[in-house]
């Protein structure tokens, strides 16, 4: 009689493994392409923060300080505070002018809309309007010794700062300002609406 011996097969055979490295290659490239499309909106997200970190700058210096402070919005992408010297005078920087990055800039996408407040009636970046004098031209954007954003005291402005990167309307983000309170919201574009 013959006695055949068989062997127990130990491991993997090269298909199955080629199988598996198939498998991973694919979720890796769908992983590469979601975290490439993502990176835009996650550098919008932090623009938008830098520039709503630079307003509550300026706004805490107005009433710490208890002078006027004013912020100007530089095309495309810097921002600058100046504050008031006592007793009059011109306006100094308070601090060096932040430049947002990763291609972030003021920028307003008119196939996005105005945000539910509606402070950003007019179409350009940085919207700024005095609710008693809604036409009445673009007025100084300070903040003031008691924490409220507009021309004088009992003057109150509101207004919206649109940014994002340049032809990804996907990436836009608004910041608003409520003048009497100098209250600060965030909204962001679904692709639809304004959301907060």
């Amino acid at each position: 009689m013959t006695r055949i011996m068989k062997r127990t097969q130990k491991g993997f055979s090269l298909l199955e493994l080629l199988a598996v490295m198939a498998i991973i290659c694919i979720m890796l490239g769908l992983a590469v392409v979601g975290v490439g499309n993502a990176l835009p909106s996650i550098r919008a997200t932090s623009g938008m923060n830098q520039v709503m970190g630079r307003i509550r700058r300026a706004r805490q210096a107005a009433i710490s300080d208890r002078r006027t402070t004013v912020i100007n919005f530089v095309a495309p992408n810097r921002i600058q505070i100046l504050q008031n010297p006592p007793g009059g005078g011109v306006a100094v920087p308070l601090d060096p002018t932040a430049t947002l990055e990763g291609g972030i800039q003021f920028v307003y996408f008119p196939a996005t809309g105005d945000t539910p407040m509606g402070f950003g009636a007019c179409p350009a970046a940085a919207c700024f309007t005095n609710p008693a004098n809604p036409g009445g031209g673009i007025p100084a954007t300070s903040f003031l010794a008691d924490g409220s954003f507009g021309a004088g005291i009992g003057v109150p402005i509101n207004g919206t700062v649109f940014l994002g990167i340049p032809g990804k309307p996907t990436t836009a983000r608004a910041i608003t300002i409520l003048g009497a309170t100098g209250r600060l919201r965030t909204y962001y574009w679904d692709g639809k609406v304004w959301r907060e």
